[in-house]
């Protein structure tokens, strides 16, 4: 088996501006790409560990646990570590202003003459 010689240097500059095509064509591919990328990542929901998610809603481990034992707040558990994603935090935090509305309501409805 026969090597081939290297190029000689008069070759190797008129290989540039085919290889400079091709980067630019792989540098623009990576760009749509990143733009893709970015656009899906940006529809994840972020996951918040129990302390996260205790510490955003200003509570305790505890409390935060109770909640998702309850059924009140969803979580996922991934191998040992339980999860809460942040669109959940959002719905509990509605659910719950919702039912002390109601309960307010209901409250003002017992105050009324009969």
């Amino acid at each position: 088996m026969t090597k081939e010689p290297p190029p000689t240097l008069d070759e190797a500059i008129k290989t540039i501006p085919e290889l400079y095509r091709e980067v630019r064509a792989l540098r623009d591919e990576v760009v749509q790409l990143k733009g893709s990328l970015s656009k899906i990542t940006g529809d994840v929901d972020k996951l918040r560990n129990i302390k996260d998610a205790a510490a955003y809603l200003s509570s305790t481990d505890g409390a935060v646990r109770a909640l998702i034992k309850r059924g009140e707040l969803r979580s996922v558990q991934i191998g040992t570590t339980v999860y809460v994603a942040q669109s959940a935090i959002h719905e509990w935090i509605e659910a719950s202003h919702k039912a002390q509305d109601n309960a307010r309501y209901r409250a003002e409805l017992t105050k009324l003459p009969r």
